[in-house]
């Protein structure tokens, strides 16, 4: 096993082992630590037999002049004894200023998607974010990113291959729009979303989208019930694989912040 294969394991272990996260990029612009567990699973048994596993960990740092951010997400999946999913995302963020209504950040995105035979995928670069309202129960963000984009894949076919692939990797440079928001939607219930659109420069046929919802519910101090919807799109994928995903999961999330 490789060491990275092995990175993946462990942190596979290591999300499995608790109630999981999913955080949002800056759920509270107070508090100074922020922490974020959360798990969800969705499973059905019988003619067929399918389970979706996700789990993630957020980990959020604010100060006057500097911060950063840390997500991590692992998807596992199996359809009738078969592994189906076996996917890591991570999201990473450093800014400058954060507190500000306007501050400049960098990001640094590392995946993998067995699906897609993604082996190793990374982007960085620069960005800029934009508190575009805020008020009691709400807040709205607008990103603007612009990265260079490295995938590796894993030996495979495709129907249609992505201009500028080279055996097995493509390196492009992309423009990432992206908006965040939290809504409050009564005294114990919340909606968050997010929305990613990546747009590969001098070619318009390569972009991507990715959408994330969560309605949550609060059942006691730091401990949440959660509904959790992905939807996704990639237009190049493997001949055999459906270029979207809809997943639907229920589960908890615990929430820790530090004033």
């Amino acid at each position: 096993m490789s060491p990275f294969k092995k990175l993946l394991y462990l942190t596979g272990l290591l999300l499995s082992g608790v109630y999981s996260s999913h955080a949002q990029l800056l759920e509270s612009d107070t508090a100074r630590w922020q922490l974020q567990l959360s798990s969800s699973l969705y499973l059905n048994l019988g003619n067929v037999d399918r389970l979706l596993w996700r789990n993630g960990l957020a980990v959020k740092h604010l100060q006057e002049q500097w911060g950063f951010s840390s997500r991590q997400q692992y998807l596992r999946g199996t359809f009738s004894g078969f592994k189906t999913e076996n996917d890591w995302l991570s999201t990473n963020f450093l800014y400058y200023r954060p507190r500000q209504r306007w501050y400049p950040y960098l990001m640094g995105w590392l995946e993998t998607n067995l699906r897609r035979r993604i082996g190793f995928r990374y982007q960085a670069g620069p960005g800029v974010s934009w508190r575009a309202w805020q008020s009691a129960g709400h807040l709205v963000k607008l990103s603007l990113t612009g990265t260079y984009e490295s995938t590796q894949y894993d030996a495979v076919a495709f129907a249609v291959p992505p201009a500028g692939l080279e055996g097995n990797h493509l390196g492009l440079y992309r423009l990432t729009g992206r908006l965040w928001a939290q809504h409050r939607l009564g005294e114990n219930l919340w909606l968050q979303y997010e929305y990613w659109w990546q747009q590969a420069f001098r070619q318009a046929e390569n972009y991507r989208w990715y959408f994330d919802a969560q309605l949550r519910a609060n059942l006691k101090k730091g401990l949440n019930g959660l509904a959790s919807l992905l939807y996704s799109y990639e237009p190049f994928v493997p001949e055999g694989v459906k270029k979207r995903d809809l997943l639907f999961t229920f589960g908890l999330q615990y929430a820790l912040a530090v004033p």
